[in-house]
């Protein structure tokens, strides 16, 4: 069973120290689940970039086997919705990042963080709106799990 939560529900359910509060939506399943933060600028990258978050409560670990995110620059358009294809066909919002993350753990009351772009590359350097999806396997999950950011103007 997938559970869906919006940011204020799962904030005031998880123990502070499990989870800080995330920006999106979060996808529980089993006592684990991802979020993203809003897209943001980052100084040491020298431009847009976001994080998710993998998190398990206490008692609860998870395997994420596989991992594709993509940060979508939007212009001046503030994206709605929750589909990709309509962020990118109907609103003109481009992929101008990604990141893809092969297997790792994530264990008991333990958050993990996967940045995009990769650590060591550079963000996005376009000033506007953005959002960003996360779509990730784990183990005991039939089929993907998909969250995505909050949309974000960006102006530093």
């Amino acid at each position: 069973m997938v559970l869906l939560a919006t940011a204020g529900l799962l904030a005031a359910s998880a123990p502070a120290s499990a989870r800080p509060d995330p920006g999106g939506l979060t996808v529980m399943d089993g006592g684990c689940g991802a979020w993203l933060e809003n897209p943001h600028y980052s100084g040491g990258a020298g431009g847009v970039i976001v994080k998710t978050r993998y998190s398990c409560d206490l008692g609860f670990t998870m395997t994420v086997t596989g991992a594709l995110s993509y940060l979508y620059y939007c212009g001046n358009n503030q994206p709605t919705g929750s589909l990709e294809s309509g962020w990118t066909n109907s609103q003109g919002c481009q992929p101008v990042r990604s990141s893809n993350y092969s297997s790792f753990a994530v264990g008991s009351n333990q958050t993990v963080t996967r940045y995009m772009p990769d650590v060591g590359q550079s963000g996005s350097p376009y000033k506007g709106w953005y959002i960003a999806c996360t779509r990730y396997y784990r183990t005991g999950v039939t089929g993907s799990i998909r969250v995505w950011s909050p949309p974000a103007y960006v102006n530093w």
